[in-house]
């Protein structure tokens, strides 16, 4: 029983020296696997590799949505920006009008907010945003909320991934450590043992006594030992493996989920910059607020022909001169009035467009990554993935990249 335990300490020790060589880069040499086992793998690899690049496909769906969306703010924001290098440009005499449209909207703008003697929370920049968008904010308000709540749990999916990692690493330390237990324990105990069997050997022929009995405890007590140690072993290993493979999930897992919120992340941290808010409930409160002056203005409105008149008047001024959205200067009066205004207003567009192109460039190159990765699984797969190919020929048919 003591030789066929050290046979199979050696077969562990090997087998320990053989998974430390594939760590390590070396290739040691194993015997030749049955076909049908190896058929069996590349059929579930293939169907592993299909699955992920149909969950890639899908998230390129969504990058390339986001990435049309900004396309259309970029678009968006280019075009007031030429309306303010045309009104920049204009001829003094040809401008005037413009200017006197703008300063008589003031005037009655002055003479209202007086009237109405409150305070607004939103600028004239945050105002003019919600103007433009204002059938699109309940979506947009609707989808800023559930990205935050995805976002949220996506990073609670991260923590628990990171936990579980942490985890089965400790459990895989814990046996690793058992198992140099075991083996400091068992060379005790074989050094116990044969101490043991020394004296009683001595015993035996110097003193003639009768030692068989005491022989027959200790090996007997050899034997429990072995098989305990043996027993644990195996099981010790059982549990390294498992816990290898159980970690090698969660890293998958977990990085599978930091691209989908990196992704989130970059939206919501766009929807924020975009209309200076820092969560939902701000948005929804900000929007409320341009509900309620919207309501005060078109009120005071229905009571003010001047303004109307002159509002009227500046819109056909502007759109003579061929402007994008006439009317949207209605709520930029101090800019046609004051220079400066229109610096700032411009200043505050450029930055707003880079702000976008920033975010073009980024969705563009996760565009591009998930294109490349998803081109690599059909180049392996080949015809088991026409679909796939199919996605992307719609993708570089639409000539983003």
């Amino acid at each position: 029983m003591l030789f066929d335990f050290f046979r199979k300490r050696k077969t562990y020790i090997e087998d320990y020296e053989e998974e430390r060589a594939q760590r390590n880069g070396y290739a040691p040499l194993v015997p030749e696997e049955d076909p049908e086992v190896v058929r069996k793998r590349e059929i579930a690899m293939a169907a592993s590799r299909k699955h992920t690049a149909v969950q890639r496909c899908e998230e390129l769906i969504d990058a390339v949505r986001v990435l049309d969306d900004l396309k259309s703010e970029y678009q968006l924001v280019t075009a007031y920006l030429n309306d303010i290098q045309k009104i920049e440009e204009m001829d003094p005499r040809q401008r005037e009008p413009i200017t006197e449209a703008a300063r008589q909207i003031g005037k009655l703008d002055t003479a209202r907010n007086q009237f109405l003697n409150k305070e607004h929370t939103l600028s004239d920049y945050q105002y003019a945003q919600f103007q433009e968008e204002e059938r699109d904010m309940p979506g947009i308000i609707r989808r800023f909320q559930s990205n935050e709540a995805y976002l949220e749990a996506i990073q609670k999916d991260m923590r628990l991934l990171e936990g579980e990692k942490v985890e089965w690493e400790m459990l895989k330390e814990d046996q690793l450590e058992e198992q140099k237990t075991l083996r400091r324990m068992s060379v005790g105990v074989l050094i116990l043992a044969a101490g043991v069997v020394l004296l009683l050997t001595l015993l035996y022929f110097v003193m003639e006594m009768d030692t068989q009995l005491y022989m027959l405890i200790v090996a007997f007590l050899v034997v429990l030992y072995s098989s305990y140690a043996i027993i644990r072993y195996q099981e010790s290993n059982r549990e390294i493996k498992k816990s290898e493979i159980n970690r090698n999930q969660a890293i998958s897992l977990e990085n599978h989920v930091k691209i989908k919120y990196v992704t989130i992340k970059n939206a919501v941290d766009y929807t924020c910059t975009k209309y200076k808010v820092t969560n939902s409930r701000e948005l929804i409160y900000n929007f409320e607020q341009y509900q309620e002056m919207l309501k005060e203005k078109q009120r005071f409105r229905q009571t003010s022909d001047d303004l109307i008149y002159y509002s009227e008047r500046l819109v056909r001024l502007l759109e003579n001169e061929n402007m994008y959205d006439s009317r949207i200067w209605l709520h930029y009066i101090s800019a046609l009035m004051e220079p400066k205004e229109m610096v700032e207003l411009k200043h505050s567009m450029l930055t707003r467009r880079q702000q976008v192109r920033s975010q073009i460039e980024n969705q563009m190159e996760t565009v591009k990554q998930l294109r490349e990765e998803i081109a690599g699984y059909v180049y392996e797969s080949g015809a088991d993935m026409k679909q796939v190919a199919q996605v992307l020929r719609q993708i570089d048919a639409l000539n983003i990249l």
